[in-house]
């Protein structure tokens, strides 16, 4: 299972319909349609995650649980 599958419906929501930063957009999507791990996540689309969806302290908040 990827990441794009497990992002909580209320960040999925901001990555599909924010139009103001689409390269955000695009960076962070390609990045969770590739990895399945949190941990594997590029530092660079943790910090982007970070300005579009607001910090949550974790990378792991912005993800429902297996």
């Amino acid at each position: 299972m990827k990441l794009i599958d497990r992002l909580k419906p209320e960040f999925r929501l901001v990555l599909e319909q924010d139009t103001e930063n689409p390269l955000y957009c695009q960076e962070i999507a390609e990045a969770l349609e590739e990895y399945q791990f949190v941990i594997h996540i590029p530092y660079g689309v943790i910090i982007s995650m970070d300005f579009l969806f607001g910090n949550l302290d974790s990378p792991y908040n912005y993800f429902n649980e297996l």
